[in-house]
């Protein structure tokens, strides 16, 4: 199997740190070199060569497979089930059938009866409920690749959606909406639930010892802890004008779609990062009490190379699986990108030309925290190294989404509230596979 281009710059490193053994001494003081230490130099500057060849060469096939993919992506569109829903189904339409209301026919008819069997089989009575969106519908819109319009919307006001009515719109400017993370690096996805999960998990390992030819063995067994999942209540509303309901044609389809679907998937990847575990809050990474949290001091400071070396080591010393992503919050990237590795080398902590830390892919993403305090300190950000995967984080859906219509309290100014409210919770199955920092100050002087 061919090198990644990360993996062959990690060894380029390593190489690159022999020489600079060689070149100084503790006192970071230049020193003469043996005829054996200038022969050894001469090899590691010839193999560096060749690995920036080969990394040159790793990066181009990268960039071709990747550019491959996206376009097999753009040319298969979604899966075809996600295919006919984008084709077919239409919240604004559904949303039409309920404010007028009269059933919903067609596909959103067809959706709706989908819905209703999830939340039944759920353990859910639809009797009485509004409108019943499946996840079909959720996974479709909100995870997909398309960027949809943002914001509250009046017919009357160009501003605010008049410039959508009748004049036929070519296409919106899509809202700025920060990428989700979790589920788009793989992070499981639990679905059709009933009723309370729990999901008991390996605490410790059986331990063995050695015993002379007689002696008695020593008891061990591994323990376990218990993981529950309950379904929380995730709620919110928004208006529209009941002229825009029946004027518009793709613009409060996508506005709503937004405003819905990656609404949802926005806060699910917020409390996934950091949620706090009361208040009907599932237990975040950074705040799961399994998980090691690297500290960098009293009132927090500066992740240095020393510092992401230790996150290094604390994860293989509990978990072992070193094919961990970095993710910290937008200002940690910029900090980590104006830090030098060391005096002259050129190299800083965050790899500009590939976007990795320590060779690890990084991120950043404002659904980490950066107001955190810490003793004196305030305004600190928080990382994460670790595996993100079905089997170290877990979402959990029961049913869809429930949209209550409320045509009464604003009817007077012609807007109907849509109500909606969804079910799940969030796990991390495996807390050894992630290590924090909570204290990483990131001013720049």
């Amino acid at each position: 199997m061919k090198k990644t281009s990360v993996q062959l710059k990690q060894e380029r490193k390593g190489k690159e740190d022999k020489m600079r053994s060689l070149l100084y001494n503790d006192k970071g003081e230049t020193r003469d070199l043996s005829p054996d230490q200038e022969k050894e130099f001469d090899t590691l500057e010839s193999e560096i060569r060749s690995l920036d060849t080969q990394i040159e060469s790793a990066e181009k096939r990268e960039k071709m497979e990747a550019r491959l993919a996206k376009d097999k992506a753009k040319n298969d569109g979604l899966n075809p089930e996600s295919r006919e829903i984008e084709k077919n189904y239409s919240i604004t339409r559904h949303l039409g059938f309920a404010a007028e209301k009269r059933g919903a026919d067609g596909f959103e008819q067809e959706m709706e009866q989908e819905a209703e069997k999830e939340f039944r089989e759920a353990g859910v009575s639809v009797e009485g409920r509004g409108i019943l969106i499946p996840r079909s519908v959720l996974n479709s819109r909100a995870f997909g690749t398309k960027q949809r319009f943002k914001r509250d919307m009046t017919a009357g006001t160009g501003t605010q959606g008049g410039f959508t009515v009748e004049t036929e719109v070519q296409g919106l400017i899509p809202a700025l909406r920060e990428q989700n993370v979790l589920m788009a690096e793989g992070a499981g996805v639990m679905e059709g639930l009933q009723g309370n999960v729990d999901m008991p998990r390996e605490n410790a390992v059986a331990a063995f010892t050695r015993k002379g030819e007689t002696g008695d063995a020593d008891e061990t067994s591994p323990s376990f802890t218990n993981v529950e999942l309950r379904p929380k209540r995730l709620t919110g509303f928004i208006d529209v004008s009941n002229q825009l309901l029946r004027q518009s044609s793709i613009s409060v389809q996508a506005r709503v779609e937004d405003q819905i679907a990656k609404g949802v998937a926005t806060k699910l990847d917020i409390e996934g990062f950091q949620g706090t575990g009361s208040n009907d809050q599932p237990t975040g990474i950074i705040t799961d009490s399994g998980v090691v949290v690297v500290a960098i001091g009293a009132n927090g400071g500066a992740l240095t190379y020393a510092g992401i070396l230790k996150m290094e080591q604390e994860l293989a010393d509990v978990y072992g699986d070193m094919a961990p992503v970095f993710i910290t919050t937008n200002k940690g990237r910029r900090k980590l990108k104006n830090t030098a590795l060391d005096a002259g080398s050129g190299i800083f902590l965050w790899d500009r030309k590939d976007n990795s830390v320590e060779g690890y892919p990084a991120m950043a993403t404002s659904h980490l925290p950066n107001n955190l305090a810490k003793g004196t300190g305030t305004g600190l950000s928080a990382a994460i190294l670790g595996s993100i995967n079905a089997q170290t984080l877990t979402y959990a859906m029961w049913g869809g989404l429930e949209i209550i219509v409320n045509p009464y309290t604003k009817g007077k100014a012609g807007i109907t509230e849509f109500i909606v409210n969804s079910y799940s919770d969030f796990a991390v199955l495996q807390p050894n596979a992630f290590v924090v920092v909570k204290d990483f100050d990131t001013a720049i002087s």
